[in-house]
């Protein structure tokens, strides 16, 4: 970076050149974030520890730019050529910017290394190089090969890492996966049987209570709901929101919005589903707390389902919940034309 202005920052160090670029980017400033980039590739004495390297390479892989985030990296790794994190960065950012052999490379130094010193990107990034694979290995059997190696490191992650769910997730993608590819044999029974075993394994997590596991939680009761077996969906949600969080890493909103969707399914096999007003009213509660941070879809889809409810039963939505749904744009359905609307298509219907 040359410097014609005696006010433009001087890069003392991977932590500095990391401090830059981030406010670089906060900017939208790309071609500062590459003159910074460029006087670290020409000064061999700006250094920083581990953690400088990856935090520097995740401000570039914030911006997709996985190539420079991969170049830096390596340059951490000639400093550092064991430490586990960087390797499991240049394994995750070399797979992405098409250094697939120079990826499999850093695999092998990693897996070279005891598991006692790999941490969670480590175990992730490794399992998730092999089920990305499909994206440029062609052979099958290569790749069956590569997801058993990577449900071999999923049982290691599970022991060295027991309460990261992470873990138990990546278990469960890749006996889907290999479920996939039996099918692709024609070997049906095999894959129920994998398939089966992938959701055992996620519902024993979700219920054991014996580690915070949201995301798995989350996952189980979107393929129950998918299997129609709402109570589960219900049971499941409830006991999720008993995990204490520590991150927004999963999302509590959905799983309260798969809950009153199960709640509400549930309902209308009730014979008293029209004067049911404690379990419209829960309904209700479930789709307000759901709206605390939800996404458009699932917002407009809350907006329909609450108002033909209520249009149905005739028990309108609490104050709250009619409020937060009328402070959003979109298609509002004003329940008492829609409960008009069904009472003529019912009297037509009798007619």
């Amino acid at each position: 970076m040359s410097r014609t202005n005696e006010a433009e920052p001087v890069i003392l160090s991977i932590g500095i050149a990391q401090e830059f670029s981030k406010k670089a980017s906060n900017e939208r400033d790309y071609d500062q974030i590459r003159a910074i980039w460029q006087e670290v590739q020409e000064n061999p004495e700006i250094v920083g520890d581990e953690t400088d390297y990856h935090n520097y390479s995740v401000v570039l892989s914030r911006l997709d730019d996985y190539l420079t985030a991969y170049e830096i990296v390596k340059r951490g790794l000639q400093q550092f050529p064991y430490d586990t994190d960087l390797l499991a960065d240049a394994i995750n950012y070399g797979s992405k910017c098409s250094k697939y052999a120079e990826a499999q490379g850093h695999l092998a130094t990693l897996i070279g290394r005891p598991f006692s010193s790999w941490t969670w990107r480590a175990f992730q990034f490794t399992i998730d190089f092999f089920k990305g694979a499909w994206s440029w290995q062609k052979d099958k059997k290569t790749m069956q090969e590569w997801l058993n190696t990577a449900l071999r490191i999923a049982e290691r992650y599970q022991k060295y890492c027991p309460s990261d769910e992470r873990s138990y997730l990546s278990e469960y993608d890749i006996l889907q996966s290999l479920a996939k590819l039996a099918m692709d044999e024609e070997n049906y029974d095999e894959a129920d049987r994998l398939m089966n075993e992938a959701l055992r394994k996620l519902a024993d997590i979700a219920k054991t209570g014996k580690y915070a596991a949201v995301r798995c939680s989350l996952r189980y009761a979107d393929e129950m709901f998918q299997q129609q077996n709402y109570q589960e969906v219900i049971v499941t949600c409830d006991r999720a929101l008993q995990y204490g969080q520590t991150t927004t890493a999963a999302r509590l909103e959905y799983l309260i919005y798969l809950s009153a969707l199960s709640r509400e399914a549930l309902l209308y096999t009730m014979e008293d589903w029209r004067t049911n007003t404690e379990e419209i009213e829960t309904i209700y509660r479930e789709y307000l707390a759901a709206l605390t941070d939800i996404e458009d879809d699932y917002l407009r889809n809350i907006r329909r389902r609450v108002s033909i409810l209520a249009a149905r039963t005739g028990i309108d939505p609490p104050d709250a919940l009619q409020k937060k749904l009328n402070s959003n744009h979109g298609d509002n359905i004003d329940p008492d034309m829609l409960r008009a609307f069904l009472q003529r298509v019912a009297e037509a219907h009798e007619n």
